[in-house]
């Protein structure tokens, strides 16, 4: 991946993380692991949130092909502090979003499809 893309990630993911306060956190990662770009708090180490997420799609990619649900679009966990989305794009890359416990959902889904579009955009 060029520099140049990955500033195009990181300049989407902060105007995306910026204009949708409930967002703690936001990643684009590769489905094996691979931080493409990343606006978590310094806390997160980057690393690690690719290999969670690759843990992860994982386990939703075999539930889906076990079931016979086809190919996986989104995935929403909900924890005890919060939500974590994963929404599928292009090339085997996810965006991955934090929220907190009291994130407004409907605005992070309405919002993210602006984000989804402008990313699928640099990935072609």
């Amino acid at each position: 991946m060029t520099d140049n893309r990955r500033v195009q990630f990181q300049a989407i993911l902060k105007e995306f993380q910026a204009k949708t306060p409930d967002v703690e956190a936001v990643s684009l990662v590769s489905t094996d692991g691979f931080v493409l770009a990343d606006c978590s708090p310094g806390h997160v180490d980057e690393e690690t949130v690719g290999a969670v997420s690759a843990a992860i799609l994982s386990l939703g990619n075999r539930a889906t092909a076990e079931l016979d649900r086809g190919a996986m679009e989104q995935l929403i966990l909900k924890t005890e502090r919060g939500y974590m989305f994963y929404f599928f794009l292009e090339c085997e890359v996810v965006l991955c979003i934090v929220t907190g416990n009291q994130a407004r959902i409907g605005l992070i889904l309405l919002d993210v499809g602006v984000a989804i579009r402008q990313l699928t955009e640099v990935l072609q």
